[in-house]
């Protein structure tokens, strides 16, 4: 298992377009990914259950990536979370 932090820099948070962004890149991905706020977790599939975690600007989350590729993965999706106005604090 891959788990990294990312901070949320765009001033609207984590918006339907960024999450469009990360759930397309999710399912690209062969590893089964979850994006963490706190105590709720979100499969990183789906754009709803992104977005339900409202995560606002400033604000921390985890991406936890496991499966045969995660490597592969993670960086594919830390491409996209970038694109998308986030920051791995790495």
């Amino acid at each position: 298992m891959k788990s990294t932090t990312i901070t949320i820099h765009h001033p609207a948070g984590l918006t339907v377009e960024a999450a469009s962004i990360l759930a397309g890149a999710a399912d690209l991905c062969s590893s089964h990914v979850d994006l963490i706020k706190g105590t709720n977790t979100a499969n990183c599939r789906s754009l709803l259950n992104i977005l339900s975690l409202s995560v606002g600007p400033g604000e921390e989350v985890e991406l936890r990536v496991e499966g045969e590729h995660e490597d592969a993965d993670m960086a594919r999706l830390l491409e996209a979370i970038e694109r998308a106005g986030g920051h791995p604090n790495m």
